[in-house]
């Protein structure tokens, strides 16, 4: 009877951790998609004062404007180079029904596009020589030498760090 019990519980034990790991990886997809938003305004104090910010500071943001003057807009609002992932996360904020995720689709292209319109003075800053950390902002904002501004400067927790592993041959 003991040994039987002990089986049991074993089982149980094996079947709740299996349970616990599923849940932790849905709570790390879900802290991914959401955390965007956090990462991406973490100099706000709280989600509400951030609503109040981001609506007083966005009254000149329209969900019926193209995905590219959406992306200007958004730029100019946040003063400052921004990741696409926080592009997406302020567009995701006023466009509920859209995923992170899309909008991380539609914006790329887009911010591309902008990109080689002389008159947009759009540039991309590739930080530790990574496609993953391109940050978009204005020309205006750097100086002679192509550094950012500071008062312009990305923020560095958008910075992806590089987990590569190596291969050896």
């Amino acid at each position: 009877m003991p040994n039987e019990m002990l089986a049991i519980l074993a089982k149980e034990k094996d079947e709740l951790i299996k349970k616990l790991a599923l849940v932790d990886k849905m709570i790390q997809e879900y802290k991914v998609e959401e955390n965007i938003m956090i990462y991406s305004f973490n100099d706000y104090q709280n989600l509400g004062t951030l609503n109040v910010q981001l609506q007083d500071r966005y009254k000149n943001y329209s969900i019926s404007y193209p995905i590219r003057k959406k992306i200007v807009t958004i730029i100019k609002n946040e003063n400052r180079f921004l990741h696409v992932r926080e592009i997406a996360a302020i567009a995701h904020h006023f466009e509920k029904e859209i995923p992170v995720q899309l909008f991380i689709k539609k914006i790329s292209p887009a911010l591309s596009i902008l990109k080689n319109y002389p008159e947009s003075g759009l540039v991309s800053i590739a930080v530790e020589n990574s496609h993953f950390n391109t940050f978009w902002g204005s020309r205006n904002w750097m100086d002679i030498n192509g550094c950012i501004l500071e008062p312009h400067m990305y923020n560095i927790a958008e910075v992806a760090k590089n987990n590569r592993e190596k291969y050896i041959v």
